[in-house]
């Protein structure tokens, strides 16, 4: 396997990357977003989301990182939960690097996984004794329904992933997926 090129992180966890055309978005806990270029193999632009008009970090700046991150290329959006929060972007795929605008936010503690589902975000909450599903309706800011799944033990993880019109989770060793309408 080819090495595409080493991305200098000084101790900061990456979250997630994710493909845009001939780019790799790259967003790491502390804020920052690196992107790569494919076709130079280098990095061809870095910035802080909290550069970005309207973006405001919990007020323990300390404490406030990036511990999820999802992408809808089709709608252009991209989203970020931080330790109190979750923020969702509007990109410009052409020229994703100079056309960010914050959208929305909403104010949720907890929340461990986004995934978009089309241009529904799931949000998923950990409560200690169940991870709790929900969907934010990014037009209105409201959450919408609230599916718990309960944990077996403290270290549980669940996994999602997006279908069409619905969701798949796997947890504790079963698997399920829900509509989200009927959520």
């Amino acid at each position: 396997m080819d090495e595409l090129i080493e991305l200098t992180t000084h101790g900061v966890s990456l979250i997630d990357f994710f493909m845009l055309s001939s780019k790799i978005v790259c967003f790491f806990e502390d804020f920052q977003v690196k992107v790569v270029d494919l076709r130079w193999k280098r990095v061809t632009k870095e910035f802080n989301l909290q550069e970005i008009e309207n973006f405001e970090i919990s007020e323990q700046e300390e404490e406030d990182k990036i511990v999820s991150a999802s992408f809808e290329k089709d709608a252009q959006l991209f989203a970020v939960a931080c330790v109190d929060s979750v923020h969702v972007f509007g990109f410009n795929d052409e020229n994703f690097e100079e056309l960010l605008e914050h959208y929305i936010s909403t104010s949720k503690k907890n929340v461990v996984e986004v995934i978009f589902m089309g241009y529904s975000l799931i949000l998923v909450q950990d409560m200690e004794e169940e991870f709790s599903c929900m969907v934010f309706d990014m037009e209105s800011g409201m959450t919408e329904g609230d599916l718990r799944i309960p944990k077996l033990d403290e270290d549980a993880r669940l996994i999602l992933r997006p279908g069409n019109q619905c969701f798949y989770y796997v947890s504790n060793n079963i698997i399920g997926g829900v509509e989200v309408p009927s959520m």
